[in-house]
């Protein structure tokens, strides 16, 4: 070792001990009423190979929603209703273009893919997610809005390898941060897993969880390290296998007030698509966070 032990020892009771009680309990905290604004951005940037040639697209959206509390058991399960309330969109590159796109306005759209997207976000926007959610962010109980269940049932019939039902409430079980079991304190660590069903496969995100400290106003500021694995699904007409994963993210969460302040993710994915027996390699990086409105 190249330090002196003996010299270290009471520096680290010191620590042992000051760790040990500043260790508590995570948990999200609502009460019945609450109402919560979060406005969630997302950055993705795709380059595509086909044979020699490189295809750069870029996909930035972002989405105003808010969480509206309905009941809060003495256990601390809540039921509570997620809306979106706006989405804005911009596609630049590709096969269409360049798009723009916003649920708030109100003129026809002449673009007939922004046209499709207007119907495509007419059955999400202002609709109601409701939502059983532990204290720890586990999710028990999704309820899909009925119009947006009949969108998805016609999708379904139509087209293998569409969105279904149970992957859209797959998706909406992970909307909230998963918060330890265990107390924890600065310097703690644990793992966070996560299945989402898709279309393409089943994509399963294993994170390594870092307490790294408080700040100056008492949120747990937490670092985290996503493993993603993709299991293609058997059928699908896109096949789509991960050759390599690489990401890093931090979660700024309000100990007292018991919720997410803000969440970032910068994530790279490289993968190989396969349609029509053509294998494409595919990056994606894609930058995301949500963010409580103050």
């Amino acid at each position: 070792m190249s330090f002196r032990l003996v010299a270290l020892l009471p520096l680290l009771c010191c620590t042992l001990l000051n760790t040990t009680s500043a260790q508590e309990q995570l948990r999200w905290k609502f009460r019945s009423g609450d109402h919560l604004e979060y406005t969630v951005v997302q950055n993705m940037n795709t380059s595509m190979k086909f044979g020699e040639q490189e295809v750069n697209s870029k996909f930035n959206q972002t989405i105003d929603m808010s969480w509206d509390i309905q009941s809060v058991a003495a256990s601390g399960d809540t039921v509570l209703n997620q809306i979106f309330n706006r989405v804005r969109l911009q596609m630049v590159g590709g096969p269409a273009g360049e798009i723009e796109f916003d649920t708030a306005t109100k003129e026809a759209p002449t673009n007939p893919i922004v046209k499709q997207l207007g119907t495509v976000f007419g059955n999400i926007v202002g609709q109601k997610f409701q939502v059983t959610m532990k204290p720890t962010g586990q999710v028990d109980n999704v309820t899909v809005p009925e119009q947006l269940l009949e969108a998805v049932r016609q999708s379904e019939a139509g087209k293998q390898g569409a969105l279904t039902e149970s992957m859209l409430k797959d998706m909406m079980k992970q909307s909230a941060v998963m918060l330890p079991t265990q107390p924890v304190g600065p310097g703690s660590k644990w793992k966070s897993e996560q299945e989402v069903q898709m279309p393409f496969g089943t994509m399963t995100i294993v994170s390594s969880m870092n307490f790294v400290q408080k700040d100056a106003n008492g949120n747990a500021v937490i670092d985290f390290v996503p493993t993603v694995n993709i299991s293609p699904r058997d059928g699908a007409p896109t096949k789509m296998s991960l050759d390599e994963s690489n990401g890093r993210g931090r979660i700024i969460f309000d100990i007292a007030r018991g919720r997410v302040v803000q969440t970032q993710l910068d994530l790279t994915l490289k993968m190989t698509v396969e349609q029509s027996g053509q294998k494409l390699p595919q990056t994606i990086r894609n930058v995301t966070s949500m963010t409580l409105a103050q």
